[in-house]
């Protein structure tokens, strides 16, 4: 009787060991395909919003670099003049200036954008510019716009809880770009809103949510009606007239709008805060790569 209860316990044990064992395999299987799970959701994250995002800020930011480089004197094909000239061709399919002249004090505010969208053949003419002499002005705008679309998608992305980033990832990354819409902004409000910076950036997206392609943003800046949307893109980059040396002029001629009178604040700002967030979305991405 002993032998047999002996017997019986060891058997026990061993179906005890067996079952704990495949408990044990069963454990370590369902570990490894959640893992790989989670490492094909931060791939996909990585793809569509993490490395887009900070590629969008570094052109950008390397965008306003230039144009800060050519309004402060660094040699360069363009000029602050030709660049002016740019921009309120852009705008105003003109590269007149707005000048005062005695009691006539015409601004960028009160300018009509439609009228010259209407004719046809200046149209036709702008959307060649576009391409060619107009290239660096054009893309400052499509840079700054899609940037801004990324920006909200990212931000649209981590506070709907659809994020896998540690909580506090996505309250670091989400600050980060938060710093950089109020630097673009600007404490005076000279550059643009934050309410404007998410009306551009829902511009900015089909209805398939794909951020628009640089020739969709061109045909849209002279769509009527529509283009109207960008006002306060244009506005941040353009200038009334050519004047550089705005601490020499008298009031209040001093505040008209000039991008010149943005470099050490809204842009230099702004530049400042892309190189964080680029920073961290690199620390992001490169932890989740390795």
């Amino acid at each position: 009787m002993a032998a047999s209860a002996d017997q019986v316990l060891i058997v026990l044990l061993s179906a005890l060991v067996g079952y704990g064992g495949k408990l044990a395999q069963d454990w370590w299987t369902a570990r490894r395909a959640q893992q790989k799970e989670d490492a094909a959701l931060r791939s996909l994250h990585r793809q569509q919003f993490h490395l887009p995002l900070r590629d969008a800020g570094r052109q950008l930011e390397a965008r306003l670099s230039e144009l800060a480089g050519i309004y402060r004197g660094e040699p360069s094909q363009h000029t602050p003049g030709s660049l002016n000239g740019d921009f309120r061709e852009l705008y105003l399919l003109s590269r007149d200036e707005l000048l005062w002249s005695g009691d006539a004090r015409p601004s960028i505010l009160d300018s009509d954008g439609d009228q010259p969208r209407r004719d046809d053949q200046a149209v036709q003419g702008l959307r060649k510019r576009m391409c060619y002499e107009l290239t660096l002005a054009t893309s400052a705008l499509y840079w700054t716009a899609r940037y801004l679309a990324y920006a909200r998608l990212v931000h649209l992305h981590l506070s709907g809880g659809g994020s896998n980033l540690d909580e506090a990832d996505q309250e670091g990354l989400d600050r980060l770009i938060a710093d950089v819409g109020a630097a673009l902004q600007g404490k005076g409000g000279a550059g643009i809103f934050s309410e404007q910076q998410d009306s551009i950036a829902e511009m900015m997206v089909d209805t398939d949510g794909k951020v628009l392609s640089h020739y969709e943003f061109r045909r849209r800046l002279l769509e009527l009606p529509g283009w109207e949307q960008f006002t306060a893109l244009f506005l941040f980059f353009i200038s009334e007239d050519d004047q550089l040396d705005i601490e020499a002029l008298d009031e209040p001629e001093k505040h008209r709008a000039r991008f010149v009178a943005k470099l050490r604040h809204e842009v230099d700002a702004t530049i400042r805060a892309l190189a964080q967030l680029e920073r961290r979305l690199t620390e992001i991405c490169g932890s989740r790569t390795r």
